[in-house]
Formats: C-alpha cells, sequence, structure tokens
C-alpha cells in the first residue's frame, strides 16, 4: 500500500478516530494492529520476516538489559544481534536469495533493520529499565517510518509516547494534513517531470553531452521531490497520532559546501551512518590494524578521521545498492569529504568568501555524483561521462533550453515550500490570512495530486 494511493487515504482516515479514542496501552495495541494491517495490505508476505526480527532483537535487548550478564558475554550478543540483522540486509540486497526469502522480505527493509541494529547498540551503550513489549515492538514497525524512514531511535519514540497527549490540537491536525499533501504534490510534481524528461529522449543511448546533464539533474530532481515527498508524508502521518519525527531534509541544493550538503540530505540516514559508523571509526581504536601498515601505519592510524570519512561514505553507497555503481558513488563522495575536511583543518583561510561561489560550486560536484545513479554500471556512466566532458562540442538545442524549465521548477518550487514549512513550525501564533493561505496550498496541493498523479508509479526510495 504506497502512501500516494487512494487505499492509504482511507486507512489513515478510518485509523485516525479510532486510534485518539482510547489511551494508554490501549492506544499501542491499535498502533501495532495498523502496522500489521498496513503489512497485509500491500504484501502478505511481510510479516513473516518482520515479527520474527522484532521478536529476536527484543529478546537481545533484554538480555543485554540484564546487570548480571557478564560484560564479555553481553558484547558477544550485541556482535551476534548486529551479524544477524546485517546478514538478512546484505543477502536481500546482494539478489542471491532463495525464492521464499525474496517472497518474505520487506521492501525498503533496511530502515527497518537500521532501527533495529541503533537499539541494539543504544541498549548496549547505556542500560537502562527495558520498555514494555507492547511499546518496543510498536516502535519496531511503527508503520508511517517503516519502509522508508524517516529513520528514528527507539528510545526517543519511546520518550514521545511517555508525553502523549490526550487529544490531538487543531493546529498540529491542521499541520499534519498540510504536511501529507505537500508531500503529494511533491511526489506527484516529481513523477510528472520524470515522465517530461522520458518524453524528452534524454534517456535514450543516443543522448548527448547536454542531454546526460539534463540526465544528472533530472535523477537529481527525482530523488530529492520523490522521497522529501515520502517522508513529508511519514512525518505528518506520524504527527496525526502525536508523534514527531525527524526531519529528512532542509534545503540540500543550497548547500554551500559537501559536509553541509550530507547534513541537508537524508539528515536522518547522515546521523545515523555518523553514530554508528564514523564515531566508532573515528574515536576509538576499531581502526588500530592500520598500525601494521609498513612504514606508514602510524601515520595512517594518526589520521583515521579520514580514513572513517571514507569507509562511512562507501557504506552509505552500499546501503544503498550492492552494485558497483553505488560504491563508486560513495567512493566519490569519500574522497571530496577527506579533501573538504583536510583543507579546512590545514588551510582554513582559502574559502571562497561570495557564498553563491561556494553553493554553485557545491551543487556542481553534487550533480556530478548523480550521473553516476543516472546509469546502471560504471562502463555505462565512463562511455556517457566522456561525452559530458566534451565542452566545446556541446550544443544547447531549444529544446533542451525548454526542458530547463520543467528540471528547474522542480528542485526550486520544493525547495521554496520547504522553507516556507520550516518557518511555519516557529510561528506559535498564525494570523487568520497566514491560516487562510495554507489552507488554500493545502487545496491546491490535493486538486494537483488528483489530476496528475500516475497509478502504480513506486516510490524511488522503497527500493533501498
Amino acid at each position: 500500500m504506497s502512501f500516494h494511493s487512494s487505499l492509504y487515504l482511507i486507512f489513515i482516515v478510518v485509523l485516525f478516530p479510532l486510534y485518539w479514542s482510547f489511551q494508554g496501552n490501549r492506544r499501542l495495541w491499535i498502533l501495532l494492529a495498523a502496522s500489521i494491517v498496513y503489512f497485509l495490505l500491500g504484501s502478505s508476505n511481510d510479516v513473516l520476516i518482520v515479527v520474527a526480527l522484532s521478536l529476536i532483537n527484543f529478546g537481545l535487548v533484554r538480555f543485554l538489559l540484564q546487570k548480571s550478564v557478564a560484560p564479555v558475554v553481553r558484547k558477544s550478543a550485541l556482535f551476534l544481534g548486529i551479524a544477524l540483522n546485517l546478514s538478512v540486509l546484505i543477502i536481500s540486497k546482494s539478489g542471491f536469495v532463495v525464492d521464499f526469502y525474496q517472497a518474505s522480505q520487506p521492501g525498503g527493509r533496511s530502515f527497518f533493520i537500521f532501527v533495529l541494529i541503533s537499539f541494539l547498540v543504544d541498549s548496549y551503550r547505556k542500560p537502562e529499565e527495558g520498555a514494555p513489549f507492547i511499546k518496543t515492538m510498536s516502535a519496531f514497525v511503527f508503520f508511517p517510518t517503516f519502509r522508508s524512514g524517516p529513520l528514528f531511535r527507539v528510545k526517543e519514540w519511546l520518550g514521545q509516547e511517555a508525553k502523549w497527549p490526550t487529544v490531538l490540537s487543531i493546529e498540529s491536525f491542521g499541520l499534519s494534513l498540510y504536511q501529507i499533501s505537500l508531500g503529494l504534490f511533491k511526489k506527484t510534481l516529481a513523477d510528472l517531470v520524470y515522465s517530461i524528461c522520458i518524453d524528452a529522449q534524454i534517456f535514450a543511448t543516443t543522448a548527448d553531452g547536454t542531454d546526460l546533464w539534463l540526465r544528472s539533474l533530472c535523477v537529481a530532481l527525482r530523488f530529492y521531490a520523490d522521497f522529501s515527498g515520502y517522508s513529508d508524508i511519514a512525518m505528518g502521518t506520524g504527527r496525526l497520532l502525536g508523534f514527531e519525527i525527524p526531519n529528512n531534509f532542509s534545503l540540500p541544493f543550497f548547500a554551500s559546501s559537501l559536509s553541509e550538503f550530507w547534513r541537508d540530505w537524508h539528515s536522518s540516514l547522515g546521523r545515523w551512518m555518523h553514530d554508528y559508523v564514523y564515531r566508532p571509526l573515528s574515536f576509538s581504536n576499531a581502526l588500530s590494524f592500520l598500525r601494521w601498515i609498513p612504514l606508514i601505519g602510524e601515520r595512517i592510524f594518526h589520521s583515521r578521521v579520514y580514513v572513517a570519512i571514507l569507509v562511512t561514505m562507501v557504506a552509505m553507497g552500499a546501503w544503498h545498492g550492492l552494485t558497483p555503481i553505488f560504491v563508486v558513488w560513495g567512493v566519490y563522495h569519500g574522497i571530496l569529504l577527506v579533501l573538504e575536511t583536510f583543507l579546512k583543518s590545514h588551510y582554513p583561510s582559502l574559502k571562497i568568501s561570495f557564498k553563491w561561489g561556494r553553493i554553485l560550486i557545491t551543487q556542481y560536484l553534487v550533480l556530478i555524483g548523480f550521473s553516476f545513479l543516472a546509469h546502471n554500471s560504471v562502463s555505462e556512466w565512463q562511455q556517457s561521462f566522456v561525452k559530458m566532458w566534451q565542452i566545446l562540442s556541446l550544443e544547447v538545442t531549444k529544446d533542451q533550453l525548454l526542458l530547463c524549465v520543467p528540471l528547474g521548477l522542480g528542485i526550486l518550487v520544493p525547495h521554496l515550500l520547504d522553507a516556507q514549512f520550516l518557518k511555519l513550525q516557529n510561528i506559535k501564533k498564525k494570523s487568520f490570512w497566514l491560516k487562510g493561505l495554507l489552507f488554500c496550498e493545502m487545496i491546491f496541493f490535493f486538486i494537483f495530486y488528483v489530476l496528475f498523479t500516475e497509478p502504480g508509479a513506486a516510490f524511488v526510495y522503497l527500493q533501498f
């Protein structure tokens, strides 16, 4: 059941009054039942592996919280849990699976598994009183974020549950509907512009250098508008149920550095990678084996921050897909971030004073990165990249210039709406005219969705 389907909207309309009719644990049972119904309406095979992994991880967390367990046993249990979760993820992404496993595997499984891993690690680092079964399981399978995030920490989710309001305020209700409608608008816009690009033949094998640059821009637009739209619907649904879900995007195409871009692009995944991959590598002895490298091992170890950055970005690429093109994409961004970190620490004065100059350079490098994701293989990308860099032979036709209009609007309009919504959340008292404007925007978003949505068009990030 896709977020932008009419079935999902009906599902929310039915769930909302039922959910707020109960209090305490009864409300959690309704939420857990709703999540199971959501899986069954999408794919009944999802339930098997979700329940199995959830129960196993719940048992492991309970074991880690026991104070009588020896430290070495706790650490072994933690590694066992992480290995189990990662093996499920790696096997499913590698494509080397038996038919039954493939049929039982939930789409967008990476997010669910990352939530399990973070809860295991957090429970090991800071053992506290364990949450009841119903609360933990409701957090594990929380349907708004289950398939494609945004990623959250279970302990943060449980902390919100403890402060549940008796009823949802009118303002929260209005913001929820507005954000859901905004997400539907972004998704519809992404599909509409993408279909225009398909008709323009920029994805054809005969595409010239200019078409290939436009193709990269189209992929960047589709990833951004599609996934930020999904995140908006997830966050809006979460707010309808009384939960604040972490924001995933914060104007990434206005970032003035690569590190800023990755703070603003898919923020919840970046935060997860920072806390569970980068920090353990850069602030511990996890990379002490580097000392064994003859002659230069000690120097590399003391520069392990750079190694941690590179490893983290390779992991980020592999998370998107265990294929060479995603790994190379991760290496590309890793090298750029290492260079940026080195220059900032050794040559802090080496900086372009004009902010828009930094933004243009950053987005140019980001666009090259998206050119990887516009191809199915590294060899295919290499052939295209040669055409893209034949600057002197590039020709721009009238049709290509016209195509820049929907592409530009497809990136600019969602950014402007995101900027508006970020400011909107900080305004505590909204005037009558502001509320009227937001209501008109919401109606427009829903009409645009109804008129232009493409039935069956899946969200891009569900494949991850």
